[in-house]
């Protein structure tokens, strides 16, 4: 290190990259390319530390700060570079060496913690301003919580405002997200006027990048849950499934969102039936359709799959603090509808096709992937379709004992090839056990989570429930990702009766 010189590490979770993409920093430095992303300060990872991206720096030591952002390089495809959004981030050059932790990318917080102290007879630069979200800056040395000891002995930290979380070796606090809001409008057309008028506002002011943009239009997209607002609802997957049907129609894919029908619901049509094999006997399902028509073209086939099975008093999963018995059985029941309702249903004049993407949310809907791969395309069927595995709450993973449910006589899989995927372990069950999150995980073309946060966190041992070294082999892969849910477009801060005082983006 040079005289009066700061070494700068910055570390970042963000698992939003591809295979051939990169991270770069970028700012007002030569070291950081002068904002120019092509000569910019470009981080590294590997197998071990991924989600995590590092890159180290020299800067003159100073009472100035740098300022800076994260770009994710994809000119590999074609892209370009695609920036994070918000304010610049800012680092105090002072003397020594210095981590800056940042959190996820496109989302604010660091944590500043000081590796090593000036050379002797060097003088410190003035200590930094304090940061402006309110994230404490820790000096080896210097008193400190033992929560902040605990952090700054952490080589790979991504730090969450009033949390604790860590990739290895300690404690981690969950916290809680809004999911939704009370108040929300189900009526299609009402949330179609609200869509148009949140659009006419933002377009008055500045323009802003779409984070996350719609590509590949072509491709119809096919979503499956367990629960589906507003007809099926026990916490936010039901809530975040329904969106996912509104978003990608609007957005202009053509789109399905299939869940089970638990009862009779207003304005649906049976629209066909298919029997299906499993646990050793054929099962008759039908389909019923509910069309919500958003306008311009903007449509969204609700598909509800309807079998005795799914209809119960005493809730979706089972009675209070239990589950049904047969409930492998029942949600092997959907993912198989599922897999078979864009080839079997003909809605608006044709069917969806092989070439879609499948969506599938949480354990329920694990085994649909590990059916697309062993029971489709092996047979060279669906060979060009996509699923993605997206996970909710990882807590919950969808456990079965392999003796009670063999993998070939009661699911109807390969055993060998299959089982392997479907493979889990539980302190009950031992490797007796099918894991059917695990088996999604495996085999899905991607995973994703409802946030890079969570994406980062689940691949911990504190946070993956079992799962990290699996997700961190799939995040080495690049095939893990985090897509940060925002607040329902059907909730308005300008007519909710509930909050103290109404505004609109025009008021910030």
């Amino acid at each position: 290190m040079s005289s009066s010189a700061c070494h700068v590490t910055l570390r970042l979770g963000v698992a939003e990259t591809a295979p051939g993409e990169g991270v770069v920093v970028v700012g007002g430095h030569h070291a950081l390319g002068n904002w120019d992303p092509v000569s910019g300060l470009k981080m590294s990872t590997d197998e071990a530390s991924y989600p995590v991206w590092s890159a180290a720096f020299e800067v003159p030591a100073t009472s100035s700060s740098v300022e800076y952002k994260y770009v994710v390089d994809r000119r590999a495809h074609g892209e370009g570079f695609a920036w994070e959004d918000g304010e610049n981030r800012r680092f105090a050059a002072q003397g020594g060496a210095w981590e800056q932790r940042d959190e996820a990318f496109g989302v604010p917080g660091s944590r500043l913690v000081q590796v090593a102290a000036p050379k002797a007879g060097e003088e410190a630069a003035p200590a930094p301003p304090a940061h402006t979200d309110d994230l404490p800056t820790t000096t080896e040395g210097s008193e400190a919580s033992p929560e902040e000891k605990s952090m700054a002995s952490e080589p790979h930290l991504v730090n969450v405002p009033s949390t604790v979380s860590m990739l290895q070796g300690a404690a981690m606090q969950r916290l809680a997200s809004l999911s939704a809001f009370d108040q929300l409008v189900d009526d299609a057309d009402q949330m179609a006027a609200l869509r148009t008028q949140m659009e006419d506002e933002a377009a008055k002011l500045e323009d802003r990048p779409v984070r996350y943009g719609a590509k590949h239009l072509s491709t119809p997209i096919v979503i499956v849950s367990s629960e589906m607002h507003p007809w099926s609802k026990t916490g936010g997957l039901a809530m975040i499934a329904g969106s996912y049907g509104y978003e990608f129609a609007l957005r202009g894919h053509r789109t399905m969102a299939i869940a089970p029908m638990y009862d009779d619901y207003a304005e649906c049509v049976c629209i066909g039936s298919k029997s299906l094999n499993l646990a050793g006997g054929w099962h008759d399902v039908r389909y019923f359709l509910h069309r919500k028509v958003y306008g311009h073209g903007k449509v969204c086939d609700y598909v509800f799959v309807d079998h005795p099975c799914f209809r119960r008093s005493e809730g979706i999963y089972g009675p209070p603090g239990a589950e049904y018995t047969d409930n492998l059985f029942r949600f092997a029941l959907l993912s198989l509808a599922a897999a078979e309702a864009p080839l079997v249903l003909e809605i608006d004049g044709s069917t969806y096709g092989q070439d879609v993407l499948f969506i599938c949310n949480d354990w329920q809907t694990g085994i649909l992937p590990v059916y697309l791969l062993y029971k489709y395309k092996l047979h060279n069927t669906y060979m060009n379709a996509r699923s993605w595995m997206v996970i909710h709450n990882i807590a919950y993973q969808g456990k079965y004992s392999k003796d009670t449910f063999p993998v070939d006589t009661f699911l109807g899989l390969p055993k060998k090839l299959a089982g392997d995927d479907l493979q889990g372990e539980d302190m009950h069950l031992g490797r007796d056990c099918i894991n059917l999150l695990a088996g999604g995980v495996r085999t899905a073309d991607r995973v994703l989570t409802v946030s890079p946060n969570y994406a980062v966190e689940i691949c911990s041992p504190e946070g993956g429930n079992g799962l990290h070294e699996l997700l961190r082999r799939r995040g080495g892969e690049m095939r893990l990702a985090g897509i940060l849910n925002g607040i329902s477009d059907e909730w308005s801060p300008a007519t909710d009766p509930k909050i103290p005082q109404n505004y609109r983006l025009a008021d910030m």
